[in-house]
């Protein structure tokens, strides 16, 4: 499994790299001294899975750079850290949707395990959507059956007629039914979103019992 990205973004250079290195092994990290460098990565098609960022910066703020990754519609969980935590940042915080606050100075621990669980609650959200995507492809699958059920329907009913059943006339159903199967690749389809499903719904009972820290 590839390593997840982690963007860190810090005015404080030692402090960066010393974030680097306790997620280093675990991660995939890239450290930025200013948002405005984090915005212009992110103009260019880059995007971390978990963002890490300092509130007070000289000129865009560590709040400034999260409304705007709102306003740009990335819901990746966000992890704030700060000197100066007090109640008026903890509430615009969580207006904006951030993941957790980590007052400085914060032991290395508890950085990782705030990332782990920030890194777990961004993976659920991107299986809930790929989950959807899945349903969404068998829906279609299932209604382009029932669309070859009722064409077969009708050139069985013209081909057999008003007269009794034959073997010969039940062979030639059967193998209309088996065309539709084939046609349609519903039963690989079906096969293979079990398979898919069954895949997350494992992986998303470890990431749960990641974000009650049960695991890291």
């Amino acid at each position: 499994m590839l390593m997840r990205k982690v963007w860190i973004v810090d005015d404080e250079e030692l402090l960066c790299e010393i974030c680097a290195e306790t997620l280093q092994g675990h991660y995939e990290t890239e450290t930025f001294k200013t948002p405005e460098t984090v915005l212009k990565a992110l103009d260019q098609g880059w995007c971390p899975d978990v963002f890490v960022s300092d509130i007070r910066m000289p000129q865009m703020s560590g709040m400034a750079l999260i409304a705007e990754l709102r306003r740009r519609k990335l819901e990746k969980p966000v992890l704030m850290m700060s000197a100066f935590a007090d109640k008026e940042n903890a509430i615009q915080a969580l207006s904006l949707g951030v993941f957790a606050l980590l007052e400085k100075p914060f032991r290395p621990a508890q950085l990782l395990h705030s990332v782990h669980r920030a890194s777990a609650y961004g993976e659920l959200l991107e299986m809930t959507e790929g989950l959807l995507g899945t349903y969404q492809a068998l829906l279609g699958s299932m209604s382009s059956l029932l669309g070859l059920c009722r064409d077969r329907y009708v050139q069985a009913e013209n081909q057999v007629g008003a007269t009794p059943v034959s073997e010969r006339d039940l062979n030639k159903i059967k193998a209309y039914l088996a065309a539709i199967l084939e046609e349609s690749r519903l039963e690989e389809a079906t096969e293979r979103t079990g398979r898919e499903i069954a895949h997350v719904l494992s992986r998303r009972e470890k990431l749960k019992a990641i974000l009650v820290g049960s695991e890291t």
